[in-house]
C-alpha cells in the first residue's frame, strides 16, 4: 500500500536525467539495431521469452512501445548494465543531449516507437501544445523506456510525483483510434496526469488526430460550410470528453490497487475526472481556433475568442 509521507520524497539522481529528441533518434537508430531492432518491423519479436507472447496475441503484428521496452532490456544486457538506466550508460559516454530532465513526457506504451518520436520532436521544436510548458527547444525530455532502470523494479509513485512536481512540466501525448485513444483508461497515465494536477505543472495535451477524443478537424462552430463539423443530436460540437479515471485498468491487478490508493490520497477520481475533462475541451478549442484562423474564417475566430475567455 503507497504511503503518502509528510516529508519531502526523495528523487533518485538516475531518476532526473532525461535525453532531447536527437539523442533519443540516435539511440534508436543505432544502438537498438545492434539487437535487432528497427522501429518498422517486428522482426525482434523471436526473441522474446514466453512471457512476452501477449504483445503479439494483442497487438499482432503491429511494433508497439513494449517492443522498444523490450529492446531496451536487450540493450542494457549486451552493455552489463542491467542495474542502469539507458541515459545512465549514455551520460557515462559522454553522450549529448543527456541530462537533467525540463519535460516529463506521459503516454502509453501501446503506441508505436514511431508515435514517440514524433512526440520527442514536437517537444524539441516547442511546436503546439509543447510552447507553453517548454522554456527552449531541445528541451530535454523524461522518457518511461529510458530513464527507469527497466530491469528493476524503478516505477514508485511518490517519487514520480515529486518528479513531476520538480520537472514542472508535463506533456501528454494521447494516442490515437489506431490503440483506441486508450490514455485515460491506463491507471500510470491517470497516475501521471493526478500527479500534474497536484504539482501543479504545466499540462501541455496533444489530443489524437483521430479517434473520439480527437478535435474538430476544421472548425467547430460550423458557420461556413456543410463539411464543417455540425453538432450531434444533443447539440455538441465538441467530442464528449467523459473521463472514469476509477475505472482505468493496468495490465497487473497489483499495480492498479497501488495507483488506486495514490490518487484517493492526492486529487482523488473526481478531482481528476474534472481536470482531464477541462482541459481536453481547452486543447481541442484551442485547435479549432487555430484552424479557423488558417483559414481566414472570421466569425469562427470571433466564437474562438469568446469561447477561449469564458472557458468553452
Amino acid at each position: 500500500m503507497v504511503k503518502v509521507h509528510s516529508s519531502k520524497v526523495e528523487v533518485p539522481p538516475h531518476l532526473r536525467l532525461g535525453l532531447n529528441y536527437k539523442a533519443f533518434k540516435k539511440f534508436v537508430t543505432t544502438e537498438l539495431s545492434k539487437v535487432g531492432f528497427d522501429r518498422f518491423n517486428t522482426a525482434i519479436r523471436s526473441k522474446y521469452p514466453e512471457s512476452l507472447s501477449w504483445i503479439a496475441e494483442q497487438y499482432g503484428d503491429r511494433l508497439t512501445g513494449y517492443d522498444l521496452a523490450e529492446a531496451t532490456k536487450m540493450w542494457l544486457r549486451m552493455n552489463n548494465a542491467e542495474d542502469k538506466s539507458v541515459c545512465e550508460v549514455l551520460k557515462e559516454r559522454g553522450w549529448e543531449g543527456v541530462g537533467e530532465a525540463e519535460v516529463f513526457l506521459s503516454h502509453v506504451q501501446a503506441e508505436s516507437p514511431w508515435e514517440t518520436l514524433i512526440a520527442m520532436e514536437r517537444i524539441d521544436l516547442r511546436r503546439g501544445p509543447a510552447r507553453f510548458g517548454t522554456k527552449h527547444e531541445d528541451s530535454k525530455v523524461w522518457v518511461d523506456y529510458f530513464c527507469l532502470r527497466q530491469l528493476r523494479n524503478d516505477f514508485k509513485p511518490e517519487q514520480i510525483e515529486e518528479l513531476i512536481r520538480e520537472t514542472g512540466a508535463v506533456y501528454v501525448f494521447m494516442d490515437r483510434k489506431e490503440t483506441d485513444c486508450s490514455y485515460p483508461t491506463r491507471s500510470f497515465c491517470i497516475l501521471e496526469f493526478s500527479s500534474a494536477i497536484k504539482g501543479k505543472a504545466v499540462l501541455m495535451i496533444q489530443t489524437p488526430r483521430d479517434g473520439p477524443l480527437a478535435p474538430p478537424k476544421y472548425g467547430v462552430w460550423a458557420c461556413c460550410t456543410g463539411e464543417w463539423r455540425r453538432p450531434d443530436s444533443e447539440g455538441h460540437t465538441m467530442p464528449k470528453y467523459s473521463i472514469d479515471a476509477v475505472a482505468a485498468t493496468a495490465r497487473r491487478a497489483e499495480d492498479k490497487a497501488k495507483v488506486d490508493t495514490f490518487i484517493e490520497e492526492g486529487p482523488g477520481f473526481a478531482g481528476v475526472n474534472q481536470v482531464m475533462q477541462r482541459e481536453l475541451r481547452r486543447t481541442a478549442t484551442r485547435y479549432a481556433w487555430s484552424e479557423a484562423i488558417d483559414c481566414w474564417c472570421w466569425p469562427c475566430v470571433c466564437m474562438g475568442c469568446v469561447d477561449c475567455f469564458f472557458g468553452f
